[in-house]
């Protein structure tokens, strides 16, 4: 009898602290989110913006603080675009769009995560994959989460070396304007919970 009154106690404590538990799935809002990619060259600074990107974070409640479990973000590296098309044109060459129609990132490890009122801080590495060639990154950010953790939103910015990835910096005008190898990274991710 006690067997079963140990077995029952702890069968309820699993569901009613299920909370700290179980993870929960929260998609990226596109609405409220943007990717945008940052550069300069001979000639003039540059700006691109991916139009459109999925994303999947996978969080848990623990002691009543958020914990990621993992993260994948995914960029159709076609829909990475500016305002002219030549300019995209030559990013579509770069990027090898054709035989590599993917950037993806993939957390691998929480570097640090803080909480404090409702605004957060930290930093998570993982690989990121261009043009065929993947390397390991870290991406820092601040933002905030509403009281509920319904949603929660994130941003920063990281350089990066188009080189790093097998990219060669387009030219034009017969190799009259030259790209710059660094550009800057920034992002914002507004998630909300699934349902």
């Amino acid at each position: 009898m006690k067997k079963i009154l140990v077995i029952i106690t702890l069968t309820c404590s699993l569901i009613f602290s299920g909370s700290s538990l179980f993870a929960q799935d929260y998609q990226v809002d596109e609405s409220l989110s943007s990717i945008s990619l940052n550069g300069t060259s001979s000639l003039h600074d540059w700006h691109m913006r991916a139009s459109s990107f999925t994303g999947l974070f996978n969080l848990k409640t623990q002691e009543g603080e958020l914990v990621l479990k993992s993260v994948k973000i995914k960029v159709k590296s076609s829909d990475i675009t500016s305002s002219k098309n030549i300019m995209n044109r030559k990013a579509a060459d770069a990027l090898k769009t054709e035989k590599y129609p993917w950037i993806i990132f993939e957390m691998t490890k929480v570097e640090s995560l803080n909480f404090s009122k409702g605004k957060l801080s930290g930093s998570i590495k993982g690989n990121l994959s261009i043009a065929g060639v993947t390397r390991e990154v870290t991406f820092p950010f601040t933002g905030f989460r509403t009281a509920d953790n319904s949603v929660i939103s994130a941003e920063g910015s990281i350089k990066l070396k188009m080189t790093d990835y097998g990219v060669e910096p387009p030219e034009a005008l017969l190799g009259k304007v030259e790209t710059d190898d660094l550009f800057v990274l920034n992002y914002k991710v507004t998630l909300k919970k699934e349902n």
